[in-house]
């Protein structure tokens, strides 16, 4: 697989959705891949070890908006996604930070409820 400089992911303001993609430089062109298993928006993202991590996010759907603990990996080598342990409270709008092929997640939000607690 080429470099991928840059993925999109999810959804933003009230619409949560599935959709992830890449875009490959040597072509121009984004292309889609196999949608993330919890939709949501709000969420991050970060790279290690050549898979991409997206981490926390919002789930909005007819039931309600839920803040989101969700970790999910995706394996570009293999093409699909692994869903990862969740983090200990649900981060909306997390900054994510990666150290020694560790995450870090800092911040974000649960509904009006600023975290100003961080985890790996």
């Amino acid at each position: 697989m080429n470099t991928v400089l840059s993925t999109k992911a999810g959804g933003y303001l009230r619409y949560s959705l599935s959709a992830f993609e890449c875009y490959n430089p040597v072509t121009a062109k984004w292309r889609r891949l196999p949608d993330i298993p919890s939709p949501r928006s709000g969420l991050s993202a970060c790279s290690v070890r050549s898979c991409v991590y997206l981490v926390g996010g919002r789930n909005n759907n007819e039931q309600g908006n839920i803040d989101a603990p969700h970790m999910d990996c995706y394996d570009p080598r293999k093409n699909c996604w692994t869903t990862c342990a969740p983090m200990s409270v649900p981060r909306n709008r997390v900054a994510v930070g990666v150290v020694d092929d560790m995450i870090y997640a800092v911040g974000g939000s649960t509904n009006t409820m600023h975290h100003k607690s961080s985890e790996k």
